[in-house]
């Protein structure tokens, strides 16, 4: 018995020490232990017990100094715990800023105050904001960093993604650049995203969502989990996992796979739906950075995403009404009296002068011919900006007529509205006319877009321009690179250092132009 005893003694211990602790000082009343059970809490009966708890608890998550402390008195304590620890990530949290919050923010600035306020805060506010700054001290702990500081590329395939995103007209289309992006964005062999339909409690592919009858129930399988709670999940071998269904989990690979899942969440911060991904067992397992990439890339695509879905729905429910209509709406005397009234005449209509009808018919005919025209002609959508020439053996500044050798090679660098980014990739052409050049200029391949985005004076830096107001910039701009082999222009227009450049973008009929309406309904005809 004895025995028995000390075991359950050290299994509570370890049980309590593996909970965040909660150092409480000065408070008006002790916390309740159910809204708090998560934490393991210290009291302290003033600052100087507070001092000494924190020197023998190396595993403080959260400081909370009362409203029974002054002002003065809370910012000697954390000046003391910052002189005696300054590298511990604790999270302290004050309710006694009072009338001077003023005096913390040095402290503020440092990311040691997590949250302050002039007093008490209700029993449910003070529960989430311990909760959350627990939550950072825990990050902090385990070293959780920002994933797209480790590798520049795959910030350039997230800002990519978001920036064409917006551009998305369906559902589809933004659901398929989600996909392909996830997949070469943490190396997936497969991704696939799975509408979660809450009221229905079913999980559907975006390629199938008007057939009804594809819809799984959201009851079994991992990616049902994930909807179900909004919690990702990671797993190294999804067989040997209970919660597991190929058929809806993986129904295009091997049963033995890497799985990882992320919730995208929609409105009320409930999941929308959820990206899968998974690797063969070959490969390597996928990383806490690769789950982190994946949760910032359905963030990013969230909000399109979501709002698609609701036109998709509001549509539905209008259409829905539409096809209830019926006689019942009208009353029955207006229906006799629109009856009756069939068997009424009318005036005579008179008749028009002969004049007048030969140009009604002149009217008609032009009428017509335009819209044929319109709907057969074809109009270019361009995106235009300035431009320089710059060698590669560079520096900015430098005249180009002073650095011009042959077969030196040379960089075109041009500066065009942000909002064109989504619309302009490598491989597209672009004409170069140089100041002061009375020819038609000539075409250049670009050969990168981005990821830089710069307002007009980071442009003319960029440029080395040393006056901003040498580069016509309006707004942000998109830096796009084309190579020249040799520059062949005309000293003069060399000196200016500055063209332009003009880019097609597509083609769409020219009524397009004046009903914007009909773009979606062109590109389903092609």
């Amino acid at each position: 018995m004895h025995l028995k005893g000390t075991q359950e003694s050290v299994q509570q211990h370890s049980a309590v020490h593996t909970r965040p602790a909660l150092l409480a000082v000065g408070l008006s009343c002790p916390l309740d232990s159910v809204s708090f059970a998560s934490f393991r809490i210290i009291y302290a009966e003033d600052a100087e017990d507070g001092l000494r708890d924190l020197g023998h608890e190396e595993e403080v998550a959260v400081l909370l100094l009362g409203p029974r402390l002054k002002p003065i008195v809370a910012l000697s304590v954390l000046d003391s715990y910052r002189s005696i620890a300054p590298g511990n990530a604790t999270a302290a949290i004050l309710l006694c800023a009072g009338s001077e919050p003023e005096l913390f923010q040095t402290l503020v600035n440092e990311g040691r105050v997590f949250y302050m306020a002039r007093g008490d805060l209700a029993p449910e506010q003070l529960r989430l904001i311990v909760t959350c700054a627990a939550g950072r001290f825990l990050s902090k702990r385990k070293g959780i960093t920002d994933p797209l500081t480790t590798k520049v590329a795959r910030i350039d395939e997230l800002l990519d993604c978001c920036m064409r995103l917006p551009m998305q007209e369906d559902l589809p289309s933004a659901i398929g650049l989600l996909t392909t992006t996830a997949r070469q964005l943490i190396n997936a062999e497969h991704v696939q995203y799975l509408v979660y339909d809450a009221e229905n409690e079913t999980l559907t592919r975006a390629d199938a969502l008007d057939n009804r009858e594809w819809g799984e129930s959201a009851a079994s399988g991992l990616a049902a989990f994930v909807a179900r709670t909004g919690q990702r999940t990671r797993i190294d071998c999804a067989s040997l996992d209970p919660r597991y269904d190929a058929e809806i989990d993986n129904p295009s690979g091997p049963e033995d796979v890497r799985f990882l899942a992320v919730p995208l969440i929609g409105s009320q911060g409930m999941p929308a739906g959820v990206i899968t991904a998974t690797r063969n067992r070959e490969s390597s397992r996928f990383s806490e950075e690769d789950a982190l990439l994946l949760e910032l890339l359905a963030e990013c695509a969230a909000p399109t995403i979501n709002q698609i879905a609701l036109q998709n729905r509001v549509q539905a429910l209008l259409l829905k009404r539409a096809e209830g209509v019926n006689s019942d709406l009208f009353r029955e005397e207006a229906l006799e009296y629109h009856v009756r009234s069939w068997g009424q005449q009318g005036d005579v209509l008179k008749t028009l002068p002969s004049w007048l009808r030969s140009t009604y018919w002149v009217t008609l005919v032009v009428f017509f011919a335009g819209l044929i025209g319109t709907v057969v002609g074809k109009m270019n959508v361009y995106a235009s900006g300035p431009a320089v020439i710059r060698a590669h053996a560079v520096k900015a500044g430098d005249p180009i007529t002073n650095i011009v050798e042959p077969g030196a090679g040379y960089d075109l660098i041009a500066f065009l509205p942000y909002s064109y980014g989504a619309q302009l990739h490598q491989g597209m052409t672009m004409r170069l006319k140089m100041r002061g050049e009375s020819n038609s200029g000539r075409t250049v391949l670009i050969s990168r877009v981005g990821p830089e985005i710069l307002d007009p004076a980071g442009a003319a830096r960029y440029a080395g321009k040393d006056d901003a107001s040498t580069l016509p910039v309006a707004g942000r701009v998109i830096v796009v690179r084309g190579l020249l082999p040799e520059v062949s222009f005309g000293s003069d227009s060399l000196n200016h250092g500055v063209g332009e450049v003009e880019i097609i973008l597509r083609s769409e009929p020219a009524i397009v132009t004046l009903i914007p309406g009909l773009r979606k309904l062109f590109r389903k005809a092609e």
